[in-house]
């Protein structure tokens, strides 16, 4: 089986992918130091989640250009470096808001997002609801999954 370049729900995960969905396990065979600087980018990513970044610090931090990596991680990805921080964002977002009681400001904090308007706004897009209502819901279907 063979890595796809898109992750996602219908995406054909590599037999070493232990469903993590880590960008890790979905490289291509080859490239050698391409792959080293996407494994330092990733790493990066979420080792500072929550501060700020700029795709030239991201890019000084893998080792490339910023151009260099952003082709290279739309290449692995098919997103641009800056959505993809962003997507890590927003998943652990959502994990948040399903497995713990915090409050939506704590979460938008804790993922890199200050701006809790701004963070609604994410949540409208991604999770289509308001970050409130879209936290009752995780926790409903959490409950209903353990029992």
């Amino acid at each position: 089986m063979t890595a796809s370049k898109r992750i996602g729900p219908a995406a054909a995960l590599p037999e070493k992918c232990l469903g993590c969905r880590c960008m890790l396990c979905h490289l291509p065979a080859e490239g050698g130091a391409s792959h080293e600087a996407l494994e330092r980018a990733f790493i990066w990513i979420d080792l500072h989640l929550p501060e700020r970044c700029t795709l030239a610090q991201l890019a000084a931090e893998a080792g490339v250009s910023a151009t260099r990596l952003n082709r290279l991680l739309v290449a692995a990805t098919g997103t641009s470096a800056m959505r993809y921080l962003r997507n890590r964002r927003m998943e652990l977002a959502r994990y948040l808001l399903a497995a713990t009681n915090l409050p939506v400001k704590e979460v938008a904090f804790r993922v890199g997002i200050p701006d809790v308007n701004a963070f609604n706004k994410l949540c409208k897009g991604y999770f289509r609801a308001p970050c409130t209502l879209c936290a009752q819901t995780l926790h409903s279907v959490a409950e209903l999954e353990e029992g």
